[in-house]
């Protein structure tokens, strides 16, 4: 290690209930994720906290430790002016040569978790519509000769309420990007109840 270093100004630090520490870089997201164990906690904090820049002779006996948290963009190089490395993170998501587009085929949800943002007073439980899903096919129409790929994330309620909705537009999406040698792909969230053998052969055959 030949460079100066010091933590991410956007690093989390939290402690789950065995006192390990949880740490969580903003810019780098949920790769970063990364449990330091309790019995090394301090060892941490006076290897990596104690000062705003970080010496190479201090961590010479940690080379993998350290190697870890530069991939994981905890730990960077100290003449790193991170301001500009976040607006280059964001002109790269807003200006990207994918479409990336969140589907809600459904507000209705199956499950009632007690932690859920989705109350049925703030958040709509109806299915999509028909002519919802048209606008939705007009735009992408409009909207992809701007792009090089389509990525669409099934979202909810729990989108695997409404199989028919998800069937449809992926049908139209993978037929619009067939036409035009566009690279195609989706993934889902889902609570997985209605997760059966014939649910998972339509979303494989979907490219889900």
């Amino acid at each position: 290690m030949d460079t100066k270093l010091k933590m991410s100004k956007y690093n989390f630090f939290t402690s789950d209930k065995e006192g390990n520490l949880i740490i969580y870089n903003f810019l780098s997201g949920i790769t970063s994720l990364t449990k330091v164990l309790k019995s090394d906690v301090e060892k941490f904090k006076q290897l990596f906290l104690a000062n705003n820049e970080i010496e190479d002779e201090s961590c010479v006996e940690h080379t993998e430790a350290v190697n870890y948290l530069i991939k994981s963009g905890i730990l960077i190089a100290s003449d790193i002016n991170e301001n500009v490395l976040y607006d280059s993170v964001q002109y790269n998501q807003v200006y990207d040569s994918k479409l990336v587009l969140t589907i809600l085929p459904t507000g209705k949800c199956n499950f009632r978790c007690p932690y859920c943002f989705e109350t049925p007073q703030s958040f709509c439980r109806d299915e999509m519509t028909i002519d919802s899903q048209n606008a939705l096919l007009k735009y992408l129409q409009k909207a992809i000769p701007n792009h090089r790929a389509l990525h669409i994330s099934w979202f909810g309620g729990e989108p695997l309420l409404s199989p028919d909705v998800i069937k449809r537009l992926s049908d139209k999406f993978i037929r619009i990007c067939s036409v035009r040698h566009l690279p195609y792909s989706a993934d889902i969230i889902t609570n997985g109840y209605l997760l059966d053998a014939d649910m998972f052969d339509m979303l494989y055959k979907l490219n889900v």
